[in-house]
């Protein structure tokens, strides 16, 4: 049996909208997921879909309004502040934007120095251990780099202090949230591949977190399906890329244009879009109380749909998913 670094416990997060008629707004709602050791958990979703105020509760960030977060066997949600500085050693995000996420009054290597300060407490030790990380994440000569601040940094080196960041201090959870939407095309695939280099020497467990299928199919050993705050779908491998299920999940992968004009030409939807549907029906994020999330957008709607309580069900070995028409 596959040993767990996280357990996601029946989470929900509110959230108040509105300065004179207040309304609550339910961001991620009874989310439970288990994200095993060495392992890439990717997290799929359209803008909006509630990933990573998801992510942030992961990594203690924000507190849940119900549900709890297990790390290692210890609770790290509540007020339990011994448990948080355990994770928070363990623990660590590489944000999307490499730039806002660094101090630009820092050099690099005070940024560098400063986490490693965490662990280690000699200068000896602290220096050993940045030149390490930087020659790891390709930051070579590290030398070279140490008195430069962000500005003077390109957005794929910026991205790159960023991840040594999270990994001189020790962790060994890493979370990745949506790490090369900033970046050029060009520097996408170097850092995609540098994520899979580390994770699979250092033997990190992951979540990913991107809208993008491409790169969360090319990382990630279990996808998750987001929409409005639940998770429609997750399946182990390509499972989800390959057999689709929920109709949330099959119009996310028809929106992906195929590089092959030709084979984009010949290829058939796998779930036709109804024109017709009726606009006025399409609910604002989170107002919908009853029945599954999707139901103002689905093609396939039924009357029963909205008496159906949305939870993942397994239709197959390591395939779950949240339909009852399925």
């Amino acid at each position: 049996m596959a040993e767990s670094t996280i357990k996601v416990e029946k989470v929900s997060k509110r959230f108040s909208q509105g300065i004179i008629r207040k309304r609550l707004f339910l961001a991620v709602n009874e989310v439970s997921l288990q994200i095993n050791k060495n392992e890439v958990f990717g997290l799929v979703g359209e803008s909006g879909s509630g990933k990573t105020t998801l992510l942030k509760i992961i990594f203690a960030l924000l507190e849940p309004t119900r549900g709890r977060v297990i790390f290692k066997g210890k609770e790290i949600t509540g007020k339990n502040k011994i448990d948080i500085k355990f994770f928070r050693q363990r623990a660590q995000i590489v944000f999307q934007d490499p730039y806002a996420s660094l101090n630009p009054r820092k050099t690099v290597k005070k940024t560098l120095y400063g986490a490693a300060g965490m662990i280690f407490k000699t200068k000896a030790e602290q220096s050993d251990k940045v030149k390490e990380t930087m020659e790891l994440v390709g930051l070579s000569p590290w030398n070279r780099y140490l008195w430069r601040f962000p500005h003077e940094l390109s957005g794929g080196e910026r991205q790159r202090v960023g991840i040594a960041r999270a990994l001189v201090a020790g962790a060994n959870f890493i979370g990745a949230d949506e790490p090369v939407s900033n970046l050029d095309v060009s520097i996408r695939a170097l850092i995609l591949n540098l994520f899979r280099e580390l994770q699979s020497k250092l033997g990190l467990t992951m979540i990913l977190v991107s809208h993008d299928l491409a790169i969360v199919r090319s990382l990630s050993d279990t996808t998750a399906v987001m929409y409005c705050g639940n998770i429609v779908e997750m399946a182990k491998g390509d499972e989800i890329f390959t057999h689709p299920i929920h109709p949330y999940t099959q119009l996310l992968i028809d929106s992906c244009l195929l590089p092959n004009p030709s084979r984009e030409r010949r290829r058939q939807p796998m779930i036709d879009i109804d024109i017709d549907v009726d606009t006025n029906s399409i609910l604002p994020h989170g107002e919908q109380t009853r029945g599954c999330g999707f139901y103002s957008r689905c093609r396939r709607r039924e009357p029963a749909c909205l008496d159906y309580q949305t939870k993942l069900e397994a239709v197959d070995t390591d395939h779950a998913v949240a339909c009852q028409l399925v």
